[in-house]
């Protein structure tokens, strides 16, 4: 298994997705956690939805919970050629109100008939583009399979799959998760986020008093302005935070297959460090991710670590989300 991306808005920003166009949040009307996305607007070309760039490949699985209201609209679109092609997608067939999957020469209509009343259903996709006419499809609605193909042919068979995007006009969609390598299942997505101070305090705080934490809680993020941030200019300085805990609310949480950290960044002047690792520290133990450069830019820009494992080795769990801190390293 191997988390490419995964998203469910909770620290209340669309900054994962690559081109997010129109897209909104809307805390109004919920699926899952804190918010989810839906458009401002009508948009008709690709900007106009929420879209990942993820490694060129020929296997994805993708699941999002999605509501809809209207017809026609796409629930996956898989893209090309760094995303200027749209090789196939997903849609709602306007007539029929079943699944339809469209590729160059292959259309394909599922069996349910789906509720137009903001119902929210989970979609799971699991995709394959091989060479000439032997794409494999299936499509699972609230885990049951709907849609089952095993031949397809894409608009250019020599693409590789480079781009998903979400949604379309008329839909809302939450807890978005791209895997390359197995079905992703019923996952919902939480945010949490630094409640207290950690074993490393290395880095400074912004402005005068406080913690390191509290420079770094906001939700939306970045919302305390320019004086709320924390900053180095050392190498090799640790700061970290306990952070919140999980709530189960009426979804039990089972298990926790994965977890993703982001971290807002940018480069002022000519720093020392040039990179940061992003930290999870449990037991005593720590959880490093590769080097991430930091660019030089007025504007912050967003890293991410995805990790299947808890520091120290084995599965992850809520006990040990729990406890857990996570933080960040500068580095040369």
């Amino acid at each position: 298994m191997a988390r490419i991306i995964m998203t469910g808005f909770e620290m209340g920003s669309t900054s994962p997705f690559s081109a997010p166009l129109g897209t909104i949040l809307d805390a109004g009307t919920l699926l899952t956690g804190a918010a989810a996305a839906g458009f401002s607007g009508t948009y008709y070309w690709s900007n106009g939805r929420g879209r990942w760039i993820v490694p060129s490949a020929n296997t994805y699985y993708a699941k999002v919970h999605m509501s809809i209201t209207g017809f026609g609209n796409q629930i996956f679109a898989f893209w090309g050629n760094n995303q200027s092609n749209e090789l196939c997608s997903l849609s709602l067939d306007s007539a029929s109100r079943k699944l339809q999957f469209s590729a160059l020469s292959t259309t394909v209509v599922g069996a349910m008939t789906l509720d137009l009343d903001w119902t929210v259903y989970r979609f799971e996709i699991k995709i394959i583009k091989g060479a000439s006419n032997n794409g494999t499809l299936q499509v699972k609605v609230n885990g049951v399979l709907d849609v089952n193909q095993s031949s397809f042919t894409t608009v250019d068979t020599d693409l590789s799959f480079d781009g998903i995007s979400f949604g379309y006009n008329n839909t809302k969609w939450d807890d978005a998760v791209v895997d390359d390598a197995t079905w992703i299942g019923n996952t919902r997505i939480q945010g949490i986020v630094g409640a207290g101070v950690g074993n490393y305090s290395q880095w400074d705080v912004s402005g005068t008093g406080g913690s390191n934490y509290e420079r770094v809680d906001d939700v939306p993020i970045l919302t305390g302005g320019s004086d709320d941030y924390i900053y180095t200019n050392v190498v090799n300085e640790l700061d970290s935070y306990a952070m919140s805990n999980l709530s189960e609310g009426s979804n039990p949480i089972d298990s926790v297959p994965s977890m993703i950290m982001w971290a807002k960044v940018r480069q002022e002047g000519s720093a020392t460090p040039q990179n940061i690792q992003l930290l999870a520290r449990y037991s005593g133990t720590d959880l490093l991710s590769s080097s991430q450069a930091v660019q030089q830019a007025a504007d912050y820009h967003m890293v991410k670590y995805i990790t299947e494992v808890a520091p120290g080795g084995g599965a992850l769990s809520k006990t040990i989300v729990n406890a857990i801190e996570c933080g960040v390293k500068s580095i040369t």
